[in-house]
């Protein structure tokens, strides 16, 4: 069985300015993403103050108790 790999807007050269990343996560948030954010194993993106956290590699995250 190979690794399903679902589809996913292609992630963006650099950060683009606040007002285009706004506008671009207005319809999709993961269209706001740049090609760090899918390096990370686990990370943070804050757009307008609202946390988004990625999660790469889902073994790093730990169950709450």
């Amino acid at each position: 069985m190979t690794d399903y790999i679902p589809p996913f807007p292609t992630p963006l050269k650099k950060r683009p300015g606040l007002f285009r990343r706004w506008f671009k996560a207005s319809g999709c948030p993961l269209r706001s993403l740049t090609e760090r954010n899918y390096r990370m194993k686990l990370g943070e993106s804050n757009i307008l103050g609202n946390r988004r956290y990625i999660v790469v590699e889902p073994r790093l995250v730990k169950p709450l108790p």
